[in-house]
């Protein structure tokens, strides 16, 4: 009997000087992928005392109410320590969901090829 195959990643990180830059690798972001994900960003806010988190959301295709909800909660974690998030290369169906929720009033969602927020 063969073991299983562990689960592909659902992130990579690395430190880029003073920033952290977490790469989503997979396009569907369903309830359990969601979860896991979420714990993930929480466990690398919490591993430095004024995190800088940039989210790379490149090749994320579908999002639900509990990644939402983690970013939200994410964001509130970021900045009462003093920290910064960005949402970066946030795809149109994503984008979407920000914009339709309002969160891109409340989040730094940054469009594929730019380096600034957009413009509300």
């Amino acid at each position: 009997m063969r073991p299983p195959h562990p689960a592909p990643p659902l992130v990579h990180a690395r430190k880029a000087g003073d920033v952290t830059l977490v790469t989503v690798l997979t396009p569907d972001l369903s309830e359990a992928k969601a979860k896991a994900v979420g714990l993930t960003l929480v466990h690398l806010v919490e591993a430095v005392a004024r995190p800088r988190l940039h989210l790379d959301l490149g090749q994320v295709r579908f999002l639900t109410g509990t990644l939402l909800g983690n970013l939200v909660a994410l964001h509130k974690r970021v900045r009462a320590a003093g920290g910064e998030l960005a949402l970066l290369d946030v795809t149109d169906p994503v984008y979407e969901v920000l914009e339709v929720t309002r969160l891109h009033q409340l989040l730094d969602v940054r469009r594929p090829g730019t380096s600034s927020p957009v413009a509300s």
